[in-house]
């Protein structure tokens, strides 16, 4: 199994990629809590390897400290595990709960046992809801760095022991750890392969005329010879323009990966500003009123629009592409 930190790494990195990234920027409270379970999930398992690599010491304020501390940390980290399942799934039901992991019920039973709510669970005397009542004490005398007895005392009945290994622990929750990030990476890369399957035989590239550059010269042409038939076929040149941005807005937006955030609309505004302004030139309105400055509207729109072009390449050459990283799992659909 891949470690706790390679593949918390290899879900953040995934993430990471824009079109991935922008739809989960929209959630900003989601969004957040993604970012703090990553966060959470790296820091309390830099404190477990730091306890395991800790000296060994008699010192009992010092066990109780690193007792307490470790089954704290393992705590937390299950949490921030649910809470960064929870966050990739925020629509699913029932909702993905840490305790459905059998390593985390016993680490979490252990935990709440010994610093938890060690005093008493339960009420035997509870007139509505009569029951079992027991405390919880860790024998000061068996501590160590490597564990510790905890006794179980009840309302009727002798007390019961059971020694807690420490390192046992640590090992069983990490395999969980592991096993659900693994898990998850395996669906998110399913997924991803999915949306690209559905797409991939739609190249954004074939969108643009293969006669860009011809049409622009005629661009060109039109705005120095405004009110001729030279300008005529200029504007309709930059209609055919037009169109090939409507139509790649149009299939990103298909696609489900365009949105307000997204760096993509950066690129578009680099187009459909200057194609706006353009439009009005040709038509006797807007700011542009020299045809000097028109042909420099003319010549940025076109550079901007190489970008587009070089931008639906790298796009299909994304969407032919497998994932290098995904295990074979990864490439069955979630839930499979």
């Amino acid at each position: 199994m891949a470690e706790v930190h390679e593949l918390r790494s290899s879900l953040r990195e995934f993430i990471q990629h824009p079109r991935r990234r922008d739809a989960l920027w929209q959630d900003k409270p989601n969004w957040n809590q993604l970012a703090s379970s990553f966060d959470v999930v790296a820091d309390t398992e830099m404190a477990i390897q730091t306890y395991k690599s800790s000296p060994l010491t008699d010192d009992k304020g010092l066990l109780y400290l690193v007792i307490y501390g470790l089954l704290q940390a393992l705590y937390v980290q299950q949490d921030a595990l649910e809470s960064l399942v929870r966050a990739f799934k925020p629509a699913q039901l029932p909702r993905y709960t840490i305790e459905s992991e059998p390593e985390a019920k016993e680490i979490r039973g252990i935990r709440n046992n010994a610093i938890g709510h060690p005093t008493v669970q339960g009420n035997a005397k509870s007139p509505r809801t009569p029951g079992v009542q027991v405390s919880f004490h860790i024998n000061q005398h068996s501590m160590s760095n490597l564990g510790f007895t905890l006794m179980t005392t009840y309302a009727s009945g002798g007390p019961t022991f059971r020694d807690v290994k420490l390192f046992e622990l640590i090992e069983k929750n990490t395999v969980m750890v592991e096993r659900v990030l693994q898990k998850l990476k395996d669906e998110l890369e399913a997924a991803e392969m999915d949306h690209r399957k559905q797409f991939r035989s739609e190249k954004l590239v074939d969108i643009f005329s293969n006669t860009l550059g011809y049409q622009f010269e005629k661009v060109y042409e039109g705005v120095r010879k405004l009110g001729t038939g030279a300008g005529d076929f200029g504007k309709l040149s930059l209609e055919e323009i037009a169109e090939n941005v409507a139509a790649f807005r149009e299939a990103l937006t298909k696609r489900g990966v365009l949105y307000a955030t997204s760096d993509l609309e950066y690129y578009f505004a680099n187009v459909e500003y200057p194609l706006g302004e353009l439009r009005a030139y040709f038509q006797g309105e807007g700011s542009l009123k020299d045809q000097r400055a028109a042909s420099i509207f003319t010549h940025f729109l076109e550079d901007k629009m190489n970008v587009l072009v070089k931008l639906a390449i790298e796009i299909d050459e994304e969407y032919a592409e497998e994932l290098r990283s995904a295990s074979p799992e990864a490439h069955k659909t979630p839930g499979a």
